[in-house]
Order: structure tokens, then sequence, then C-alpha cells
């Protein structure tokens, strides 16, 4: 019988300088606060199609995500802190080709 798997790992990074302005009339005004954001996230995913007929196959997988998101406050009433979040999704169903 024919059985297919497919795995993979996908690494995401990234920073944002994060500034907050006021609005006069629709300009810009003073700059009521500044962060520095970070950003990181790994995913982790496998997936298997094993046929029990030439036209059916059972399909079985799952997703797993780590996610940092950190924040530092350097001016204004910004807030600091950091909060990792954590979550797997699995997968079953049946593919009919």
């Amino acid at each position: 019988r024919l059985n297919r798997t497919r795995t993979g790992l996908m690494l995401q990074a990234g920073e944002t300088d994060a500034q907050v302005f006021g609005n006069v009339r629709g300009s810009r005004a003073a700059r009521l606060s500044r962060a520095d954001q970070t950003a990181q996230t790994h995913t982790l995913f496998a997936e298997n199609h094993f046929y029990l007929t030439p036209q059916w196959a059972l399909v079985t997988g799952g997703q797993a995500l780590w996610a940092l998101r950190e924040q530092t406050g350097t001016t204004g009433p910004v807030g600091t802190g950091d909060r990792i979040y954590r979550a797997f999704n699995p997968k079953a169903g049946l593919l009919y080709e």
C-alpha cells in the first residue's frame, strides 16, 4: 500500500520599532510612546497519507507552534514584558481522489 509522509519546519523572526503619535486635525503631533517589539515563531508540521485503496486515503497529522512576543517600552505609558504561546493542532480525515 502507498504511504506518503510530508514534514516541515518554519522559522520566523522580526523586530519592530513601534511608535505612537498624537493626532491634531489629521496631522501628526508629538510622539506619545515608543516600544521595541520582537517576535519569533517556530512551526513544525507532519502529515501522512495512508492509502487504504487506490482512491481512499486515511490522512493524519499535526502542527506544533511556539511563539515568543517581547515588548520593551522606551518612552511613554507603554508596558514592558514578554509572552510565550504554545499550540498543537491535530489533523485527521479521509481523502478520496
